[in-house]
C-alpha cells in the first residue's frame, strides 16, 4: 500500500516528466526514425526512476489517439494504422522490460538498437 502511494505521489510525476522531456528531445533532434527510440527511452527511464505503470497508461494513451484520432485524419489507410500502433506498442514495451531488467545501466545503451542513424550524439 505504501509502495501505491509513493508510486503515485513520487513515480507517477516524474514517469510524465520523462516522458515530456523525451517528447522535447525528439522533437529538438528532429531526425528521421528517431521517434522508436525516444519511445523506447522514455519507457526505459521511466521503469528505472519512476513509475512503470505510468509508463503503460501514457504509452497505451498514445497509441489509442494516434490510432483513433490522428493517424485517421491524415488518412492512414487502416491496416498500416493497426501495424504502426502495433509496432510503436512492441518498442514501448521493449523500452520498459530493459529498463525494468536492468535497473542500473544506462538506458541509452538498453534501447541502443532504435537509435537511427545521425542522431545528435547528445541524446
Amino acid at each position: 500500500m505504501a509502495n501505491n502511494l509513493y508510486n503515485y505521489i513520487v513515480g507517477a510525476p516524474k514517469t510524465r516528466a520523462i516522458f515530456l522531456k523525451n517528447y522535447n528531445d525528439m522533437k529538438e533532434a528532429n531526425t528521421i526514425g528517431a521517434d522508436k527510440y525516444f519511445h523506447a527511452l522514455a519507457n526505459c527511464q521511466a521503469a528505472q526512476q519512476g513509475d512503470p505503470r505510468e509508463a503503460v497508461r501514457l504509452s497505451l494513451g498514445r497509441e489509442v489517439i494516434d490510432s483513433l484520432v490522428k493517424n485517421p485524419l491524415k488518412g492512414i489507410p487502416l491496416k498500416e494504422n493497426i501495424a504502426d500502433s502495433l509496432e510503436d506498442w512492441n518498442v514501448d514495451m521493449y523500452g520498459l522490460q530493459q529498463g525494468l531488467k536492468y535497473p542500473n545501466l544506462d538506458c541509452r545503451i538498453l534501447v541502443n538498437k532504435y537509435r537511427p542513424n545521425g542522431l545528435n550524439a547528445k541524446y
